[in-house]
C-alpha cells in the first residue's frame, strides 16, 4: 500500500501533504468564509504595528519611501477582503479527485 497523505489515495511523492492542506484550507473557506476572517485582523495589526515603525523611522532617517501612503493602501486591502468574507455566501466542501489532481497535473506539465 503506497504511503498516501491526508487527501488523496495518490503516492506522497504525487500529491504532497502541501497540496492536501491548500485544498483543506480552501474548503474551510468555502464552507466558512468568516473563519478567515480573524486571520486577516491578526495580519492586518501586524501590518498597522510593522509600519507604524517604519513611519517613524521615515521620520526619523528620511526615507525616501512613503510608508504612510502603503501602510493605507495595504489597509484598505485587508479591510476590503474582510468585508467580501462577510457578505460571502457558504459553500459546499469540494470532494477530492485523484482522477482529476491526476489530468490537471498532466496538463500542466
Amino acid at each position: 500500500m503506497p504511503d498516501s497523505n491526508s487527501c488523496s489515495n495518490l503516492p506522497k511523492h504525487v500529491v504532497s501533504e502541501e497540496s492536501c492542506q491548500f485544498f483543506i484550507a480552501n474548503n474551510d473557506i468555502r464552507s466558512n468564509p468568516a473563519s478567515f476572517i480573524p486571520i486577516l485582523e491578526s495580519r492586518k495589526k501586524e501590518i498597522e504595528d510593522t509600519d507604524a515603525i517604519k513611519i517613524e523611522a521615515t521620520y526619523i532617517q528620511v526615507s525616501p519611501l512613503n510608508a504612510d501612503e502603503k501602510t493605507y493602501d495595504n489597509l484598505i486591502k485587508y479591510d476590503r477582503a474582510i468585508a467580501a468574507l462577510k457578505r460571502a455566501p457558504m459553500m459546499e466542501r469540494l470532494v477530492w479527485s485523484d482522477a482529476l489532481f491526476l489530468s490537471a497535473d498532466a496538463h500542466c506539465k
